[in-house]
């Protein structure tokens, strides 16, 4: 219960301090230059955020203490005059005959009400913001601690606590010039409160809340001087001005953000004067009674559209994306139903869109709130439409809520998003006009996205019972070895690496040339195809051979493809088994079409061996975050994300921020970590054994499916990664401009190291020359990196389909190259090579071997739609995507031709 009262009272107000510290720290170069100029920049938009709200609460209290003051001589002349219970009657009878109650005071107190929560999320934000340790700013060496800035001897003393609180007495003097003694020594002594409590608080804090001090010591001296709203407006106007034209001038804004952000700054910094000299000039007519009745519109409207906003915001948005895939958003180390981020969610939903802004709307002037409440009923319309409407084929979005391939939306799309909006805002305006059918409208519209929502939410969790097995697994608290590698006895090992790039070879192993001795006794064939563009379409062949391309399996039109898919994934280790081999299966790609393998394929073969080490297994000396904590960052960014698909596109874009939605907490590519953390515990993870048994594993790992930036030029994970100055064998070869081709070599690169490794200890423990190991891709990515691959007549780029393939067999010595013709369907042929004659498929009878490769051209698909938990009928479907042949050589124009 803490927790949700924290998440809807404070939560949402350390969000806006969040998301405003990580763009001023982003902003014109801060995160080279300075942190403390960020946590100032953090205080000056805050307070100005927050200062229609403070006026106003000064307003209401200065309304009190003037009812107070004119009823003081009354209630001074009945407390002299009578006692006991009449004294009490007739004080009770004063203050209902004056329309005054005793809990009026509260009013008294406002300013310190809302001071509490805002204090309490910058409090928690800042003081643990690790961006901010061994920080230096100015004469302070370290925000993330104390200033001790006084040195007495070998006593140190804090000054900028004693700093900040001389700026609020000096603020709260000026401010308290004739005020009662009761609320001088109120505000006194919190002003020595907030000095006890942030005395040895780390100094980044200290000077955010030594900054709110400044700024309210200016409020309150424009308030003094004669017509200070004139001269605010003015000074806000030329400070604005004066900033914007500095940052043009220096050259510093050099991205659309920042320039969206210039103007959007310079358009609130001439508000104020707009505003005023539109009130000066404005007809001020007085109001009849019926404009009056106008301005106070019934609180339903704010009510019905604020519960509008929450289901919207943080229910029916979050519930669509987990129900779309429920399996990603588990976490396997520590089990939780992922439905729970929705009561975090719901929790900032009603935090933002009901308790803050029914704040907001409570401090507004009677005649302002008609204003706030249609508002609220334009913000719920274009949400609605945006939501539904715009922005719907965004690409695929990974379980931290970033869109994988990069988020990419049209300029044309944007300006037709905003021209909507606009026609919607004006409409909106004008059927506010008609306050008695509002209502009704957002009542049914809620009512409708609420049923929406429970069936999304009921459809997850079926698909999450599906898979109790879940529940059951454990982490081990050491990692375990997983599979036997024998010394007397033959070892095949088939290695899946997820959309592991075939190009890349030649510039790895150029740039690290320990890998050629490494792969030492491989064969690497770039002339390689795989059948689809994704691993639904890739992953059949592969462990199943040519009857499982796509192609073939459409033939099948009367089995569902998940039974299909299932089917090609058992065929090796059940041909292996049956020829008492010692198989292990680990992580095997969507078995069961689920995001989690579902392992209960392999039940009727109790002797298989296997695991699912993806998300279980984690190199603690590797990571930085755990998959655990990435999952957690979900607790706030399914809201944003949510606001995200729910504001005007061009706003969106830029709320995105490239996945992070303005989070503070530095977790990058969970998704790669998780993945290549098991490629460097492959050498514990494996047990040698002397006892004469031949061993079969098949292993899965997408460390090269979750490209990820590393630090040059030992391609290792760090917080925070500078290549300036280096260089990969690959550049000016081929395109390395954008950061997803750079991700997609430095992921290859990082798991070919990774793999080394483990040879090497297969080497040390005598287990190398006697394995087979066939290292294979379902498929490629189409990055538009290598100039020989796309080709105009068909229009192709052929990376998508140029999955790699690396062999060594049994006591091969040297690194060699073939380009023979290879399709990632030669697999299961290249894995049971003179191990098993004339090796038939357990469950169709038919031969295993790679004839279908020469006897015709090979027939692929462009389709994208890998989405197993839509597309799982009994046949692809690749309505979008096209049907090409090809023979021989993949590279050559001339062998390739669309066809129906």
């Amino acid at each position: 219960m803490t927790s949700i009262l924290y998440n809807i009272i404070i939560s949402p107000i350390e969000l806006v301090v969040e998301i405003v510290f990580e763009f001023m720290f982003g902003l014109v170069g801060l995160r080279q230059t300075n942190q403390g100029l960020a946590v100032i920049g953090v205080s000056l938009v805050i307070s100005l955020l927050t200062l229609p709200l403070y006026h106003r609460a000064d307003a209401v209290q200065q309304k009190q203490r003037d009812i107070q003051n004119a009823m003081s001589y009354w209630i001074n002349h009945i407390k002299r005059t009578f006692k006991g219970d009449e004294r009490f009657m007739m004080l009770q009878t004063y203050y209902r005959e004056s329309g005054y109650s005793p809990l009026s005071a509260l009013n008294g107190s406002i300013s310190l009400l809302l001071e509490i929560p805002f204090f309490i999320a910058a409090y928690h934000f800042l003081s643990h913001l690790e961006v901010l340790n061994g920080a230096k700013f100015s004469i302070i060496s370290d925000l993330g601690k104390a200033d001790e800035l006084i040195k007495i001897g070998s006593i140190s003393l804090n000054l900028l606590p004693i700093l900040m609180t001389t700026i609020n007495c000096i603020s709260a003097a000026i401010y308290l010039k004739g005020f009662p003694l009761k609320d001088k020594l109120q505000t006194y002594g919190m002003a020595l409160i907030f000095l006890v409590l942030l005395y040895n608080s780390p100094s980044g804090l200290v000077v955010y809340w030594t900054c709110n001090n400044i700024f309210s010591l200016v409020k309150n001296i424009f308030y003094k001087l004669k017509n200070p709203k004139k001269i605010l407006c003015f000074v806000c106007a030329i400070l604005g001005t004066l900033f914007t034209v500095f940052m043009f001038s220096t050259g510093k804004v050099t991205s659309k953000k920042k320039l969206v952000f210039m103007i959007f700054f310079q358009t609130v910094a001439l508000i104020p004067l707009v505003l005023y000299f539109f009130k000066k000039y404005a007809n001020t007519t007085k109001k009849s009674e019926t404009n009056i009745q106008n301005s106070k519109s019934s609180v339903l409207i704010f009510i019905l559209a604020g519960v509008f906003l929450v289901i919207l915001t943080g229910i029916l948005i979050p519930s669509a994306v987990i129900a779309s895939s429920p399996a990603e958003f588990v976490d396997l180390q520590n089990y939780r139903n992922p439905l729970l981020f929705l009561i975090n969610s719901t929790c900032y939903a009603i935090g933002f869109f009901l308790l803050w802004a029914g704040i907001i709307r409570y401090m507004l002037p009677d005649n302002s709130k008609h204003i706030f409440d249609c508002l609220m009923w334009i913000i719920a319309g274009v949400f609605l439409i945006d939501y539904m409407c715009f922005g719907r084929s965004l690409g695929n979005l990974s379980s931290l809520l970033v869109f994988t391939d990069g988020l990419n939306i049209s300029k044309l799309e944007k300006l037709i998003n905003l021209c909507v909006v606009c026609i919607l805002v004006i409409v909106l305006s004008v059927i506010f006009k008609y306050k008695k059918i509002i209502p009704f409208v957002i009542s049914i519209s809620t009512i409708c996205i609420g049923i929406v929502s429970i069936n999304q939410i009921h459809n997850a969790q079926k698909q999450l019972s599906d898979m109790a097995y879940i529940k059951e697994m454990k982490t081990e608290s050491k990692v375990q070895p997983l599979f036997r590698l024998t010394k007397t006895g033959k070892n095949v090992i088939v290695f899946m690496l997820d959309k592991a790039i075939s190009g890349y070879i030649p510039y790895l192993f150029e740039e690290k040339p320990e890998l050629k001795d490494q792969f030492a006794g491989f064969t690497y064939y770039p002339n390689t195809l795989s059948h689809g563009f994704f691993t639904n379409f890739g992953t059949p062949e592969l462990f199943g051979g040519y009857e499982y391309t796509p192609t073939e399996m459409n033939k099948r039109d009367n089995e569902p493809l998940v039974e299909k898919q299932n089917e090609a994934l058992k065929v090796l280790p059940v041909l292996f088994y049956e020829n008492d081999f010692e198989v292990t299966v680990i992580d095997p790609p969507y078995a069961g079409y689920t995001w989690i393998p579902d392992l209960s394929i392999y039940d009727d073969y109790p002797d298989i061996k296997k695991y699912i080490a993806s998300g279980r297994l984690q190199n603690n000396e590797l990571l930085f975050d755990s998959n655990s904590e990435a999952l957690l960052q979900n607790n706030r960014n399914f809201f944003c994300y949510s606001i995200f698909k729910s504001i005007p596109l061009l706003f969106g874009s830029i709320f995105y921020s490239g996945g992070t939605y303005y989070n503070s907490v530095r977790i990058k590519n969970s998704g790669f970590i998780k993945e290549y953390s098991i490629l460097t515990l492959l050498a514990n993870l494996t047990e040698v054994s002397n006892e004469k048994k031949n061993t079969c594993l098949l292993i899965q790992n997408s460390t090269t499916h979750e490209p990820c930036l590393l630090q040059l030029p030992d391609y290792e994970m760090k917080p925070e990664i500078n290549n300036t100055g280096y260089k990969t064998a690959a550049d000016g070869h081929i395109k390395m401009e954008t950061e997803i081709q750079q991700s997609h070599y430095h992921a290859n690169m990082a798991s070919l190291m990774a793999l080394g490794k483990w040879f090497d200890y297969m080497r040390n423990n005598e287990v190398y020359d006697n394995t087979r190991i066939i290292i294979v891709a379902d498929h490629g990515r189409g990055l538009g990196q290598f100039d020989n691959m796309l080709l105009k007549d068909p229009a192709i780029d052929v990376e998508w389909c140029n999955p790699l393939l690396l062999v060594k067999d049994f006591n091969s010595k040297d690194f060699t190259i073939s380009n023979e013709f290879m399709t990632n369907a030669d697999t299961p042929t290249l894995a049971l090579e003179k191990l098993i004659q004339n090796p038939v498929n357990p469950f169709t009878g038919n031969a295993i071997n790679n004839d279908e490769k020469t006897a015709r051209p090979q027939i692929i698909t462009s389709s994208g739609h890998w989405d197993t938990t839509k597309y799982n009928g009994t046949t692809f479907d690749t309505s979008d995507g096209h049907w090409y042949s090809v023979h021989d050589n993949i590279f050559r124009e001339e062998n390739w031709e669309m066809i129906e």
